[in-house]
């Protein structure tokens, strides 16, 4: 897994299952990749969605930089007993991607366990987008958040 992705998991978990965290209570399970169905009673959910690479060109040999747009899926299936749950859903995804959103504004670097000088020379908000779909055969609603991602590329 490419190393901005590690980053992204082990600060998304660890903020998780910390009471002090921003999605403590409101996570129910960090997905490495979109492309896994759900686990059991899993309602809310933040997966690693797919990402796109661009080259920059700067004219110095010496500092080479990547950028990727990372896409980051906050999700919430729609539970079947409600009435709204539709409603509901898209409310609950939306508060989901504003704690992510909040995260990733302190944490700019990506710092995490693994990284603790950080990941990436740095990450931006690119925008966010919504949409009602069928997630794991479940009706679920998706907050995708974009994030721009600056990184040193390694030789």
């Amino acid at each position: 897994m490419i190393k901005h992705k590690e980053a992204l998991f082990e600060i998304f978990e660890a903020d998780r299952v910390n009471p002090s965290g921003s999605l403590y209570g409101k996570c129910d399970k960090i997905l490495k990749s979109a492309g896994v169905s759900l686990p059991g009673e899993v309602f809310d959910f933040v997966a690693l969605g797919d990402f796109v690479l661009e080259d920059i060109v700067t004219g110095d040999l010496k500092d080479k930089y990547v950028i990727f747009y990372q896409d980051i899926i906050c999700g919430v299936v729609v539970k079947l007993k409600e009435v709204e749950g539709e409603v509901d859903a898209e409310e609950k995804a939306y508060e989901l991607a504003r704690l992510v959103r909040t995260l990733l504004k302190g944490n700019r670097k990506l710092v995490s366990t693994s990284y603790p000088n950080g990941a990436v020379t740095s990450a931006s908000l690119f925008g966010t987008r919504s949409e009602a779909v069928v997630y794991s055969d479940s009706q679920a609603h998706l907050a995708i958040i974009s994030v721009r991602i600056r990184m040193k590329e390694e030789d």
